[in-house]
């Protein structure tokens, strides 16, 4: 499971291809306004290369793995 988070500021900026980008990565859902939860059986690399590809100069994007706390 993984959390994306984003900064769309070019002025190119196509929320629309983001948000397809995502959602074609398996089960995803938006939490808040540029941030998702994402289920998906891709690693990070993967997904960042698909994010990758619908982002412009200026624009920016986290992916960050989320893992069971075990003590």
């Amino acid at each position: 499971m993984f959390i994306i988070s984003y900064d769309l500021k070019s002025p190119q900026a196509d929320y629309d291809a983001m948000f397809a980008a995502i959602q074609g990565l398996g089960a995803a859902q938006r939490i808040l306004e540029s941030t998702w939860v994402l289920d998906t059986s891709r690693n990070e690399d993967e997904i960042a290369a698909s994010l990758q590809s619908v982002i412009h100069e200026g624009d920016r994007f986290l992916v960050a793995e989320m893992r069971e706390n075990r003590r």
